[in-house]
């Protein structure tokens, strides 16, 4: 988290005993427009720094706003919302280091992977239509698609499953699995199997990585969050301070 704080004490000197009074409201006021100001800042530099980032991911900077009791306002990362939270993915482009493990890898054994280069993509650069959902429930590791209360049940419903596998196959349906295709010649990852007329086609959806990505700071969030307050704060303060003044009740 990035703090930028200030000493009030200077401007308490060159206050009249109206605008003191009305410095808690001044206060809250010039807070949250500054911090509006922030979070915009924050997602333009994310529109600068990535490839077409998400609607979801833009909207993943969030504001707690102050109130007159509590002159604090904070702009932070979305941290709830399940498993793929913008706190979790975004930490490693601002503070640079590893990213945290996504839900599908931890499925698939806990491996970290890359996206293949052949699979479609939507408008955004991500894998297209909700594949990787479609992969884990054909092979049955849908947050323990398979998972029947006994051995008995589990032996059944893995035989349907390839079944039911084979039946798209020959449909000319994709079938998914993890391994390494090409006698071995491929490297290991989640491939998609498909027949197109007589020939069968295999490309890679992930390709699973020996380590964890490592990251670069890419977003100065510090540095903006420094320049935004010198240079918005003092404005919205004095507007907001002379706003209240012209609208205070008298005495």
């Amino acid at each position: 988290m990035i703090h930028v704080t200030m000493d009030i004490k200077a401007l308490m000197a060159t206050l009249t005993d109206l605008e003191k009074r009305q410095l808690p409201f001044a206060m809250q006021q010039a807070l949250n427009l500054t911090a509006d100001e922030l979070r915009t800042a924050y997602q333009r530099e994310m529109r600068d720094s990535f490839d077409r980032p998400t609607p979801y991911t833009l909207r993943g900077v969030r504001v707690r706003y102050a109130t007159k009791k509590s002159l604090d306002a904070e702009v932070r990362l979305q941290d709830s919302g399940g498993r793929n939270r913008p706190s979790q993915y975004l930490r490693p482009e601002v503070y640079g280091g590893p990213r945290r493990m996504k839900a599908y890898e931890i499925q698939l054994g806990r491996r970290y992977t890359v996206p293949g280069r052949e699979m479609a993509r939507d408008m955004y650069g991500n894998l297209q239509g909700g594949i990787i959902t479609r992969a884990l429930a054909q092979m049955g590791i849908l947050r323990g698609g398979v998972t029947q209360r006994t051995s008995q049940d589990q032996a059944d419903a893995a035989a349907k499953l390839q079944k039911r596998r084979k039946n798209l196959g020959r449909s000319g349906k994709p079938v998914y699995f993890v391994g390494r295709p090409g006698g071995g010649r491929l490297p290991e990852g989640l491939w998609e199997r498909r027949k197109i007329g007589k020939f069968w086609v295999t490309r890679p959806v992930l390709i699973f990585l020996d380590q964890a990505p490592t990251y670069s700071p890419r977003l100065e969030w510090e540095f903006t969050a420094q320049q935004v307050h010198r240079t918005h704060f003092e404005t919205n303060f004095r507007q907001a301070l002379a706003y209240a003044k012209a609208t205070a009740r008298p005495r």
